[in-house]
């Protein structure tokens, strides 16, 4: 499932930012996404890895000799080149955010968006499609939908865009009715 809250730091985001613009500037922008998302795959698989990324004690020259080791000839040259960059800046411990703070202006840029979706039952494909292409339709974006099943909603159904949540769950719509009949009852 899809992060969807885009909480990536000023910093993180920056240098995504820039990386982007340099692969835009080559026509490399999927390509680079792809090996920097491989990169953050295999940091999330690897957390000694990510450790030494991470590690206050270890050197930047240290710790470019070890990305030098990994991916020199392995990963394209501005990604390698962007690797050592962000490691003389102390920030190859924050590939990771890097990697999703990419991701996301990439599909911006590309006019996609991530939306979860919680549903109290799994939705037939027929179903899920019509919800994406309704979203769709309503945000003037192309959806990458992600279903998740959470059988308290009773029915309805919970989508998170962005940092903006949508609840059409019967669960909160009987909250808001138990709410508004506590309400009334106060009221008398």
């Amino acid at each position: 499932m899809a992060a969807i809250t885009q909480q990536h730091s000023p910093l993180a985001s920056a240098y995504a930012q820039s990386l982007l613009d340099l692969a835009v500037a080559r026509q490399a922008e999927q390509s680079i996404g792809a090996e920097l998302a491989a990169i953050a795959q295999m940091l999330r698989e690897q957390p000694q890895a990510q450790a030494l990324l991470e590690n206050p004690s270890i050197g930047i020259e240290e710790r470019r000799t070890v990305i030098e080791k990994a991916f020199k000839g392995q990963i394209t040259p501005l990604l390698y080149n962007f690797m050592q960059v962000a490691n003389q800046h102390a920030m190859a411990g924050k590939l990771r955010e890097i990697a999703a703070a990419y991701q996301y202006l990439l599909d911006c840029r590309q006019g996609r968006i991530e939306v979860d979706m919680t549903v109290p039952q799994p939705m037939e494909p027929a179903d899920l499609e019509r919800v994406r292409q309704r979203i769709g339709q309503a945000l003037n974006k192309t959806v990458v939908l992600h279903q998740r099943v959470e059988q308290e909603l009773i029915g309805g159904m919970v989508l998170q865009i962005d940092d903006r949540i949508i609840d059409a769950s019967v669960r909160t719509q009987l909250q808001v009715m138990k709410q508004q009949l506590l309400q009334a009852a106060g009221k008398r």
